[in-house]
């Protein structure tokens, strides 16, 4: 399974997101700002664990942005903390935890994260 199947599989379990998508986003969820939905892309892959001349295993960083509705009935922040814990439960590295922005065109709330985890190769 891939890093971005890996991710959207956890993210996809938590009952405040509607939708989660890998690579890029169908024309009808980008125009509507009524569900909260992940995108998530890849970002860098980096070998690692060298030696004798090879790498041993790879650390794979996506990003996972959060595009939420304009209706929500919760704190951000706590769905923020939550995907943090699932993902570090699940031996994933973060490397920038998300912050809150402000699409000018929608007023839609979003922010990104950007995790890592290794894989052996």
């Amino acid at each position: 399974m891939s890093s971005l199947d890996d991710a959207r599989e956890l993210i996809i379990t938590l009952d405040e997101i509607q939708g989660a998508y890998t690579r890029n986003l169908p024309k009808e969820v980008r125009d509507n700002v009524d569900t909260t939905v992940a995108l998530i892309t890849a970002v860098r892959t980096d070998p690692t664990d060298l030696g004798n001349n090879d790498y041993f295993s790879i650390e794979r960083q996506v990003e996972i942005q959060i595009f939420y509705s304009l209706n929500i009935n919760y704190d951000p922040e706590e769905l923020e903390n939550k995907i943090m814990k699932l993902f570090k439960d699940s031996l994933w590295n973060i490397i920038q935890p998300g912050v809150l922005n402000t699409d000018p065109g929608t007023f839609q709330l979003y922010e990104s994260f950007y995790l890592s985890k290794k894989y052996d190769s």
